[in-house]
Order: structure tokens, then C-alpha cells, then sequence
């Protein structure tokens, strides 16, 4: 990884550990052998793809650099089946380990992106080309063609038909298009940036023709999967 990214190394710099890749020995998704991103102690990619775990620390790197322009940033998990795009709430990452093998059975992938991009006006999720300077013969293994039934491909980059939203369930507030469109506002990061009064209006159109669905409370039980895979059954 240092070779793969020689531009950007800095030396003698005490920089604290913001991100650990853990790979193991055997090719392919079908490989028994897990493969680890962990960014501080929350682990983000639990894969069986070596492809994937390498091209995914790349991604969150890649999101220290400017984004792509006119693109709502917000705050979700972002999957993806059979080419269409499905946000769950972001805080779902730490039981990736209970929900990453129920999940890739289902059809489904995790997109590895620290901050989904969304374009309102098209509703569709935009996976955006790698900026970065990477030495691509430094990481053979991030173009090696991989093949196996236990886990989906990883997403490339490409635009993905937003499907569905959903949020945790909030206690004492009865679904409606403006709590809608305030959970939407509320999971922007960039708001700010277009000016809120236009960020609504922008979001108002968006909101009316998704399906935004409820999964619950914040809290993990053996039910979670199977809603999360309902989402692309309706």
C-alpha cells in the first residue's frame, strides 16, 4: 500500500491508525478466508473478495479529496441489488458481522463509501471513479478478476437507481411527508453548501417519489436482515 500510494507518503509524521486492512493468504470470493477494513475500531468491509478490501480502503481514502460537484453527500449505508441502490441508517455498520453474510445471500453488496452520493434530481446513487494516484502495479490483486457464489461482486463505480430509503423508527412521531423530508435533511452533510431553503425544495420532489420504509428500532435482532432484504421485494 505504500508503494500504491508513494505520492501521498509523508515521512516522520506520527499520524494515528485511521484505517487497518487486514488481508489473508487464497484467491477469490470463495475462499474460506475473511478479509478486514476497520476504520479506528469499527469494522466497515467484511469481505471474502482480497479485490474488494483493497479497492475499499482506496474509496475511503479517495474522500479526502474534492467531490464530485451538485451531488447531495449524505450520511447512509448504501447496498446494492441487481443494479438498484438501497440507503439504510449508517449506524447498521456495526453489526456488519451479523448482517453482511444474511445480506450477500440475499443478492445484496455493500457499497464502501464513508459518504453516499446522491444525485436528487436523476434519484440515483453515484459511485464515483477513484481520484486518486494509486501505482496499480503496486496492487495486483485490486484488478484481479475474481469469481464466486458466497458474496456479490463489489460495486463499481457506475450510477444506481435509488429503490428505497429507510430510517430507525422514531417513537412518538407518526410517519408523514414532512418528518420524510426532515429525517432526508437531517442525514445531509452538505445542506449547507446549496443553502437549506434550496436543499428542501431540491429534497421535497426527491422525497415524494421514493419509497422510504421504517425498520425499527436502533437496536439489533435476528428480524434486521430480513427487513433490510425486504426492501427490494416490493
Amino acid at each position: 500500500m505504500r508503494r500504491a500510494l508513494a505520492s501521498y507518503a509523508v515521512e516522520d509524521l506520527p499520524a494515528p491508525p485511521n484505517y487497518s486492512l487486514q488481508l489473508s493468504r487464497g484467491e477469490g470470493a470463495d475462499s474460506h478466508k475473511l478479509r478486514f477494513l476497520h476504520r479506528a475500531h469499527i469494522g466497515v468491509i467484511r469481505t471474502r473478495w482480497r479485490s474488494r478490501a483493497l479497492r475499499g480502503l482506496l474509496n475511503y481514502l479517495n474522500e479526502f479529496l474534492p467531490r464530485p460537484d451538485g451531488l447531495l453527500q449524505a450520511q447512509a449505508l448504501a447496498l446494492v441489488k441487481d443494479g438498484r441502490a438501497y440507503l439504510v441508517p449508517r449506524p447498521l455498520e456495526v453489526w456488519l458481522e451479523l448482517l453482511s453474510s444474511p445480506l450477500h445471500r440475499a443478492g445484496f453488496q455493500f457499497v464502501d463509501l464513508q459518504t453516499v452520493l446522491v444525485d436528487l434530481g436523476a434519484r440515483e446513487l453515484v459511485v464515483p471513479e477513484l481520484q486518486l494516484e494509486v501505482d496499480a502495479q503496486a496492487l495486483p490483486d485490486m484488478h484481479r478478476s475474481e469469481g464466486g457464489a458466497r458474496e456479490p461482486a463489489p460495486v463499481a463505480p457506475g450510477r444506481y437507481p435509488i429503490e428505497a430509503w429507510a430510517f430507525f423508527e422514531r417513537e412518538g412521531r407518526a410517519p408523514s411527508a414532512q418528518s420524510t423530508l426532515l429525517q432526508l435533511f437531517e442525514s445531509t452533510n452538505n445542506a449547507f453548501d446549496f443553502g437549506v431553503p434550496e436543499t428542501l425544495r431540491a429534497l421535497a420532489p426527491f422525497a415524494a417519489a421514493l419509497r422510504v420504509s421504517n425498520i425499527g428500532s436502533p437496536r439489533y435482532d435476528d428480524s434486521l436482515p430480513a427487513k433490510i432484504a425486504a426492501l427490494a421485494a416490493r
